[in-house]
């Protein structure tokens, strides 16, 4: 399954910055096309579909270390999760996206920031994020956005 996670810090959890094992060593920031983003949540049809959609707390930077990956839980703040399977999967790599970006220094540099306890100056180098409000109301039903 082919994951994508919006959210950097979350990404950066999941991954334990890039540390976690051998199979998440490398961290990718992929810009797609609207068309492929709606498209991907479209597949989203339940239960064996090839697109699971699941929605997870949020994470913010500052927590133990080991498993929470020097991050927390944010409360009431839930961050979108996209699972890819087989021709979704395929058909995400192959025709909507648009740029690939290796960020994987930057969760290095993230992580030791943190190991340190300065979050603070971790907060400064994470990538600004915006929430986008631009899926067809569609789209925005389907997968249970809070404002449709």
């Amino acid at each position: 399954t082919t994951w994508i996670k919006p959210s950097f810090v979350w990404m950066g959890y999941r991954s334990g910055w890039s540390f976690k094992d051998a199979n998440q060593a490398r961290v990718l920031a992929i810009d797609m096309s609207l068309e492929g983003f709606e498209w991907v949540l479209s597949q989203a049809k339940g239960k064996g579909s090839d697109v699971v959609i699941q929605w997870d707390p949020e994470r913010r930077l500052g927590g133990s270390k080991g498993k929470e990956s020097f991050t927390s839980k944010m409360g009431g703040v839930r961050s979108l999760q996209i699972g890819m399977r087989s021709a979704a999967s395929a058909r995400y790599a192959s025709d909507f996206c648009v740029k690939i970006t290796d960020v994987t220094a930057l969760c290095h540099e993230i992580h030791a920031l943190l190991e340190q306890g300065k979050v603070s100056e971790a907060e400064k180098l994470l990538p600004e994020e915006k929430v986008f409000l631009g899926l067809s109301e569609g789209t925005g039903r389907r997968i249970r956005l809070s404002q449709y």
